[in-house]
């Protein structure tokens, strides 16, 4: 998902549940938040991409959002809208 689908999905406010840690699955597409600690939270700005530089100067793109309790843009993808059955919550901001 690209900062223009995430922002005409989820305006400024929107409350989520924010993983600080999420494992990579082996084909770098499925992510894992099992058993994880999160902060239920909200955005706080519209969400922007940045492009690095990867591996053998592969170029990918990654999006960013601001969240309440977090300072600088985080990975949308370590933002939740439903919980795993068996995640913990450490806060809520």
């Amino acid at each position: 998902m690209n900062a223009q689908e995430w922002n005409d999905k989820y305006p400024v406010g929107t409350e989520c549940f924010y993983f600080p840690i999420r494992d990579g699955g082996k084909d770098g597409k499925r992510y894992i938040f099992k058993g994880q600690d999160y902060i239920k939270t909200r955005t706080r700005s519209i969400a922007w991409d940045i492009e690095q530089s990867g591996y053998r100067n592969k170029k990918k793109t990654e999006t960013l959002v601001m969240v309440v309790g977090r300072s600088g843009g985080v990975d949308i993808r370590h933002c939740l809208f439903k919980l795993p059955k068996d995640a913990k919550e450490i806060g809520t901001f």
